[in-house]
């Protein structure tokens, strides 16, 4: 007869058997919350850019803007040019941010943005597709020529080599100009003349010549006067006498009549001037007061007439 072989359990046995009872449960419930938690997805995001000028002009500037959604995103974009960085990344503000950029040449270029999230765990990175840029040529404008000073009243004439430009004026009060390029002064001071070109790509190129008005002079030259014959004239003050306008003095001459003038040397005052008749002369004197020329403006002149009367003969 066959013995069976005895199973003997030590107390070591024992108590792991006791400890395995105790965590067993404990560790089922960790597992049981452990798969019940959800981890976080990252969100996806997407990126596209604009251009404010597209086509554009080669002499035009150019803002490029990137959105970036959701709007929550956080993070930088940075634009490229052909794949060339058009500067260092920059934040978004609520998902949104601009660049404006000097044009290229004339060509045809590709833009892109790329996004680049602040947490990487909460949002992706993206890339915009990419925009093609047109940039087209502006029109080749000659310099104006022509001479830049002008009395007001009066006109100076500027040209421009190119055809089919468009002439304008900056400040119409001071100088006009007409289709011609003839330019009129108004009143003193400066204005801006352009001639503008534009191309049959809508491209526009603009020169521009400053044209200074000087303000036309003015003289008064008062009288006239009416005096009587004498072996011992008097002098006669001028008083009335001044110039204006651009001028700023002026100077006596004797046209006929003969006498003596005071001074003829040009004058702030003329009105303080005085003019003595001939000894024993009777008839008509005409003077002639001359103001200074300034800028484009020549000097311009008026006379005054002095009579000078026989005295009574007695019978």
């Amino acid at each position: 007869m066959n013995k069976q072989p005895r199973l003997y359990i030590t107390p070591t046995a024992v108590r792991i058997s006791l400890v395995l009872r105790r965590i067993i449960p404990f560790m089922a419930i960790l597992l049981l919350a452990f798969s019940s938690l959800k981890v976080a997805a990252q969100t996806a995001t997407t990126t596209t850019v604009t251009s404010s000028n597209n086509p554009s002009c080669d002499n035009e500037n150019i803002t490029l803007t990137a959105t970036v959604t959701p709007s929550a995103a956080a993070g930088t974009v940075e634009f490229f040019l052909d794949g060339v960085s058009l500067g260092p990344p920059t934040a978004l503000v609520g998902g949104v941010r601009s660049l404006t950029i000097s044009s290229p040449p004339t060509g045809t270029y590709s833009i892109t943005a790329v996004y680049t999230p602040s947490n990487p765990a909460n949002f992706s990175n993206s890339t915009s597709a990419p925009l093609s840029q047109v940039v087209n040529g502006s029109p080749a404008v000659n310099a104006i020529t022509g001479t830049t000073s002008v009395c007001s009243g009066s006109t100076t004439t500027l040209s421009d080599a190119t055809p089919g430009g468009v002439w304008s004026s900056n400040n119409t009060s001071i100088a006009t100009v007409n289709a011609s390029g003839v330019v009129t002064g108004v009143s003193a001071g400066s204005a801006d003349i352009s001639y503008t070109v534009t191309s049959a790509n809508g491209c526009v190129t603009v020169v521009t010549k400053t044209v200074t008005v000087t303000q036309a002079a003015t003289v008064t030259p008062g009288g006239p006067n009416s005096v009587c014959r004498s072996a011992t004239p008097s002098a006669i003050t001028l008083s009335g006498a001044s110039v204006g306008g651009g001028a700023t003095t002026g100077a006596w001459s004797i046209t006929s009549g003969g006498g003596t003038l005071s001074s003829t040397a040009q004058t702030a005052s003329p009105g303080t001037v005085t003019y003595t008749p001939a000894a024993n002369f009777s008839g008509t004197v005409t003077l002639t007061l001359t103001s200074n020329a300034v800028g484009a403006c020549p000097a311009v002149s008026a006379t005054r007439t002095i009579t000078v009367n026989a005295s009574p003969t007695l019978n």
